[in-house]
């Protein structure tokens, strides 16, 4: 009986660590980020399992796009080596501008964006559109670590 508690506990911990503060989210990987669609049509982003990021109905120029996620500081890194100078310039401005929603970074050097994405906040902007986490992948964070 002792044995399964160990073994219970165990895994609740596991569990539970693999798991985020609400500061930081859940690694991001396979989901999808919709721009619902309204001056433009709609656009999709997923952020590929294996690190690549693709792009529905806009943006597909940006091939070769990459993605990375910082758990423990909850940014969302996306690479994107084909954007120009003047695209990343661009939106560097207009993230500024617009008053970016937890927009960290633009990098003009290694051609990254950098957002804070947490479970308060499965959203960010990319080229003026908002784009949310698609509500078919559920809660970006379906446990807090408060909770238990």
């Amino acid at each position: 009986m002792t044995r399964w508690i160990v073994i219970l506990g165990l895994f609740v911990a596991f569990f539970v660590s693999s798991c985020t503060s609400s500061r930081s989210g859940p690694f991001p990987a396979g989901t999808t980020w919709r721009y619902p669609g309204g001056s433009h049509p709609p656009i999709s982003i997923t952020l590929e399992m294996n690190g690549t990021v693709s792009f529905l109905n806009g943006y597909t120029f940006y091939r070769n796009a990459s993605w990375t996620f910082d758990r423990e500081l909850g940014i969302l890194t996306i690479a994107l080596p084909t954007a120009s100078d003047g695209d990343l310039k661009l939106m560097k401005e207009e993230h500024i501008r617009t008053r970016p929603l937890h927009l960290e970074a633009v990098d003009m050097e290694s051609k990254t964006l950098k957002w804070t994405i947490g479970c308060e906040s499965a959203a960010f902007y990319f080229q003026l559109f908002l784009f949310e986490l698609d509500e078919s992948e559920g809660a970006l964070c379906t446990l807090n670590t408060s909770d238990v």
